[in-house]
């Protein structure tokens, strides 16, 4: 078994548009909580739940992730959804992955509030066949959903922050410094992102 293929390896998914500390909070709690390797990101082409959602383009995505994470060796990206055509189905890339991470112990990363809504994702039981799901948990948050029971729960630091709340910023003029990356924050100002939306 080679060293690749016998790592623990967190697997966190999403829009990223743009990236912001709340992902790297929680990509860095499941790190040292779940004693993983490495953590790949991988950003959405088109995520199932938010097809009617316009976001910014795949590149453009893909480029502030490579500026969140530059300076941390333990973060990876993978293009498998925005270079794969059509919808991003969590179960397709899982699929993918464990094709390329044979042997290793893959951990899907999600948000507490997320652990209701795998029962309305593609094929939610092979999803626990092919790695351990794992929730960021909130103090006082009660998981909840049929699938509640089957998902590991790793603790992170509360932090009110979403990329919703980020593009809302900039759309008003105000400063996203310390919520985005230093690299983030200068790429969304020098290709004036997020302005005309």
């Amino acid at each position: 078994m080679s060293k690749a293929n016998s790592q623990a390896i967190g697997v966190l998914g999403g829009t990223f548009d743009p990236p912001h500390i709340g992902h790297l909070i929680l990509a860095q709690s499941a790190y040292e909580e779940l004693r993983l390797d490495k953590v790949v990101f991988v950003p959405a082409a088109i995520q199932p739940h938010k097809m009617n959602k316009i976001s910014s383009p795949a590149e453009i995505r893909y480029r502030m992730l490579q500026l969140a994470i530059a300076e941390d060796s333990r973060f990876q990206i993978s293009d498998i959804e925005i270079s794969r055509p059509g919808i991003s189905y969590t179960i397709d890339t899982l699929t993918k992955l464990r094709q390329i991470y044979v042997d290793a112990r893959l951990y899907l990363l999600i948000g507490a509030d997320n652990i209701a809504d795998i029962a309305t994702w593609k094929d939610p039981e092979k999803i626990f066949t092919l790695c351990e799901v794992a929730a960021a948990l909130r103090p006082e948050f009660v998981p909840s959903g049929p699938y509640a029971d089957h998902v590991l729960v790793f603790d992170m630091p509360a932090v009110q922050v979403s990329s919703t709340l980020i593009r809302k910023k900039v759309q008003e003029g105000l400063s996203i410094k310390y919520l985005v990356p230093p690299g983030v924050e200068e790429y969304v100002r020098q290709n004036r992102l997020y302005i005309g939306d």
